[in-house]
């Protein structure tokens, strides 16, 4: 068993988030308990309790390392397109993409929520904040009327539609709405929001 004084404050929360995302991606977040987490990083539940304020907190960071994981993907399809409206496509591909290949890490994102969900620390939501900005980026470059309002309302909407798209096929349901496959419904989703932006851009 590790002693306390072994690792800093900084490095024991750590080795916590490490362990406990070895322990969802393997198997699932019914599994994570911190009788577990302790067992894997070699401490005490107590340790755990030092750092972080409850197993919320320790999930919140989780999902904090998730987002930056999709935002640092997200980012990648960005810098390899020049088309703002191919990397509107590929934004959501990718993201279609990442709930498949994180499935695990993905689900937790989006389905689990803390006892005090209205009380997420800011740099939390900061960086879900970003993940919008990426979206309302590629808009604003294809759209005359960059009316900021507009563009985030467009951004989330566009982010909705493709989450419930994500939600089916991650679930295995979406077959049974008669579609076979994410990208195809995504690439009809994008279609018409080009063709909204189209419009906008007449006006």
């Amino acid at each position: 068993m590790a002693r306390r004084n072994d690792h800093t404050r900084d490095q024991i929360k750590e080795l916590a988030i490490d362990a406990a995302e070895s322990i969802l991606v393997s198997e699932n977040i019914s599994k994570l308990t911190a009788r577990r987490i302790a067992s894997k990083m070699n401490y005490t539940v107590g340790t755990i309790y030092l750092v972080f304020e409850n197993l919320d907190d320790l999930i919140v960071h989780i999902n904090a390392r998730t987002l930056d994981l999709l935002k640092l993907r997200l980012e990648n399809i960005i810098s390899t397109h020049s088309n703002s409206m191919e990397k509107l496509k590929m934004l959501i591909k990718e993201y279609v993409a990442f709930a498949h290949d994180e499935k695990q890490r993905w689900i937790t994102l989006y389905t689990y929520r803390k006892d005090d969900a209205n009380n997420l620390p800011g740099w939390y939501l900061e960086k879900v904040s970003k993940l919008f900005e990426l979206i309302e980026q590629q808009l604003a470059n294809s759209v005359e009327n960059k009316e900021q309002k507009n563009l985030q309302t467009r951004a989330r909407s566009l982010w909705c539609s493709v989450h419930g798209i994500c939600v089916l096929s991650v679930s295995g349901k979406l077959k049974a709405t008669g579609i076979s496959t994410p990208n195809e419904i995504v690439n009809h989703i994008v279609s018409l929001y080009i063709n909204d932006c189209d419009r906008i851009k007449g006006h």
